[in-house]
């Protein structure tokens, strides 16, 4: 027995006089005292002249031309003095600005590099104008139907983006920077965001919503219209994303319309000034009888 306890008290002194559990010791006592070290020196180290950071030192990816503004100079402007690549705030920071900014739509990055401060940003881009009325004209919504500032319209060519139709939009409660209050011109606005589309291309010009103000969402299906009389209006349905039962998917659709306009005749007259139907994935010609029921979405705004 009592070799037994020699045995486990040489166990022990093993244990305790070993390198390893020293060495490790050690080095949880380094950490610990490097984390209490940085806690109570951290506004001073922050401070430091070589952590400093400029206005040079924030790159943001190019805005279009029509962002008349000057990101770094916001982004340095709002974080405190002196800005430093070790405040831990400086991200989560200028996350917050960036938020605020209306033209932009989301953040794709921001983390510290070497240089300082490295931001790219998704910005809002136009897809569709929504047309108000004689009057007042045409108005910029980007692909969530967001209103855009009119002095945008200064560097986009209108002819790029496709018009959206809807009985009495309400403009007069819209507010710029916000979501349109209106799901018919939200959605039409999803529509004409498809990637890809190339509405042009496909002889594509508006979007028209034969839902009357106040409607339940999806009521009736969207069309899509051709630039002149001659042309090819397309029954399209719902909105991505809310199709109903037994209706084909947005890609789908397109596919169908490339697919029905590539293999049409200019020459024949009797190929022209039909109207299509693709919600159940294929094209299907049908009686053109809403048309002429409602002069509020006759052509009058080109």
């Amino acid at each position: 027995m009592a070799r037994r306890r020699n045995n486990g008290a040489t166990s022990w002194r093993y244990v305790i006089l070993h390198p390893a559990l020293w060495f490790m010791l050690a080095t949880v006592g380094m950490i610990f005292g490097a984390i209490q070290l940085w806690h109570t020196h951290y506004q001073e180290l922050i401070d430091l002249p070589g952590y400093e950071i400029s206005r040079q030192q924030i790159q943001v990816n190019a805005p279009p031309e029509w962002v008349d503004a000057d990101l770094e100079g916001t982004i340095l402007g709002r974080l405190p003095e002196p800005a430093s690549l070790l405040d831990r705030q400086l991200v989560p920071t200028t996350v917050t600005t960036c938020e605020s900014l209306p033209w932009v739509e989301k953040i794709s990055r921001i983390e510290k590099v070497p240089a300082g401060l490295d931001v790219e940003l998704v910005y809002r881009q136009p897809v569709g104008l929504v047309e108000i009325s004689t009057s007042s004209g045409q108005q910029a919504i980007d692909r969530h139907g967001v209103l855009m500032d009119p002095r945008m319209m200064d560097y986009v060519n209108p002819e790029n983006l496709i018009r959206i139709s809807v009985a009495r939009p309400g403009l007069e409660q819209q507010k710029i920077w916000t979501v349109w209050q209106d799901h018919r011109v939200v959605d039409a606005a999803s529509i004409g965001s498809l990637q890809g589309a190339a509405w042009d291309q496909l002889g594509c010009y508006r979007i028209v919503s034969w839902d009357p103000p106040g409607s339940p969402s999806n009521q009736n299906p969207f069309e899509i219209w051709p630039r002149t009389a001659r042309g090819i209006k397309i029954v399209w349905g719902s909105a991505p994303g809310k199709e109903k039962t037994g209706e084909a998917s947005a890609e789908q659709k397109l596919e169908v319309i490339r697919q029905y306009l590539a293999k049409l005749d200019p020459s024949k007259e009797t190929e022209l000034g039909r109207k299509v139907d693709v919600r159940s994935g294929s094209a299907r010609l049908v009686d053109d009888v809403k048309t002429a029921q409602w002069s509020e979405f006759d052509d009058q705004w080109k």
